[in-house]
């Protein structure tokens, strides 16, 4: 046995990810049964497999582990201490395993779209209370930290990854685009994200 339960867990907010390594894993439960401004706020948990322990390293609502960049987890959250309307309501977090570091990379109302390929997140602000000045979709690389945008005045609102190399993208007027990860040259296509060629 690894973990003991508490009783709290609400099974529908479970997640759990395994780092590649089988050594660490992550674990998102409300094992404190915390309730703040009406919402319910999980842990977000390191687990070492091999000393079968478990050290919270960050809580939330509405929390979505995204994947993992060699030893660092992406994932968003919200805010439970803020309004809904708050502009830093949701925040895009990333977690390593290895050295036990954990950043905010970026904050807005909520994230439109939020994808990992190869070793990026992707993310695209959104704030339907306000605008949001040179708004765009942009990727951090997580091991150098370099910023890039794409697609300049485009609001995407949905992201998927079909394969290794490729975003597929639409954005609030209903255009599809395909961005290629790795250089990051885009183009309009003519398909839906995600439907077969």
């Amino acid at each position: 046995k690894i973990i003991e339960a508490t009783g709290k867990e609400d099974e529908n907010l479970l997640q759990f990810t395994i780092h590649r390594g089988n050594k660490q894993a992550l674990l998102v439960a409300t094992r404190d049964g915390k309730i703040q401004n009406g919402r319910l706020v999980a842990g977000i948990y390191s687990v070492d497999l091999e000393k079968a322990s478990l050290k919270k390293i960050d809580e939330g609502s509405d929390i979505q582990l995204l994947d993992w960049v060699d030893s660092t987890m992406m994932y968003t959250k919200s805010d439970p201490g803020l309004n809904y309307d708050d502009p830093a309501f949701s925040r895009l977090m990333s977690f390593n395993v290895a050295n036990s570091r954990l950043a905010e990379l970026a904050q807005t109302n909520y994230f439109a779209a939020a994808v990992v390929a190869q070793t990026k997140v992707f993310f695209m602000p959104n704030d339907p209370y306000r605008s949001i000045e040179n708004a765009e979709l942009t990727s951090i690389d997580i091991g150098s930290g370099n910023r890039k945008s794409y697609l300049g005045g485009k609001l995407i609102n949905y992201a998927t990854r079909p394969n290794y190399n490729v975003l597929e993208l639409q954005d609030n007027s209903g255009a599809h685009f395909e961005l290629q990860v790795g250089n990051g040259v885009t183009k309009a296509i003519d398909r839906r994200p995600g439907a077969s060629l």
